[in-house]
């Protein structure tokens, strides 16, 4: 293709045009600061549903203890752990409630065994330390 004089001023311009164009917009634009991942590991210690097994229509005692790495191993007070249960032959998790872990970490909370199952705790994270679910626990119910 072969320009003229005039067509290639013209286009020259429009050229120029578009590169301050862009770069006006690019330079209004704030940057965007990294997202900052949540630097704390945190997991269930000593997570248990029990008895093992128990009959029909008594308490079954869920708790454990919510622990974080920082410096040294610590434990996680005034944080809202979830509780689940997934009834044996089933894929889904129901919702059952929620505790607050006490000053020294711990949870625990009562439910009446229906059926045969397994429960977990979910932990959702926060800006400083990392989401965690425990292990399934299951219990025999007679």
């Amino acid at each position: 293709m072969v320009l003229t004089r005039r067509a290639a001023g013209i286009a020259g311009v429009m050229a120029l045009m578009a590169v301050v164009v862009v770069q006006a917009d690019a330079g209004a634009r704030e940057p965007v600061p990294p997202q900052r991942r949540a630097s704390h590991p945190t997991w269930f210690s000593g997570f248990d549903a029990g008895p093992e097994p128990v009959r029909k229509g008594r308490t079954i005692t869920i708790g454990g203890t919510l622990m974080a790495r920082e410096a040294h191993t610590v434990v996680l007070k005034g944080k809202k752990v979830k509780l689940y249960f997934q009834p044996k032959g089933s894929s889904s998790w129901y919702y059952l409630g929620n505790d607050v872990t006490h000053s020294d970490g711990r949870f625990s909370v009562g439910v009446r065994a229906t059926r045969d199952g397994s429960f977990r705790a979910v932990y959702g994270g926060s800006s400083a330390y990392r989401k965690t679910t425990s292990r399934g626990d299951y219990v025999d119910v007679r």
